[in-house]
């Protein structure tokens, strides 16, 4: 799966939908934070980590090691499919 097409899931209008989608993935809290600021409320990678009192490149990390989860369930999940249809 393309990182557009988990941002596309991730910005989708539905807030219900994206929850119910990261739902599927085992996130740390740290990861579901960084996800939410960065991704579904597009704050810079800047500010969200000195919301979150970490480092930028920390934040980068938790962030591709999201990615990598996202990646791995969702290219698999049937409803995921269909939300990238839609």
């Amino acid at each position: 799966m393309e990182k557009s097409d988990i941002r596309k899931v991730l910005r989708s209008p539905s807030k219900e939908l994206v929850e119910l989608a990261l739902g599927y993935v085992n996130l740390t809290e740290k990861e579901k934070q960084v996800i939410k600021y960065v991704e579904m409320e597009g704050k810079t990678e800047e500010r969200t980590a000195e919301i979150l009192d970490i480092s930028t490149r920390n934040l980068q990390n938790i962030k591709a090691e999201a990615f990598k989860k996202l990646d791995f369930v969702w290219s698999y999940n049937l409803f995921i499919s269909m939300l990238l249809r839609a």
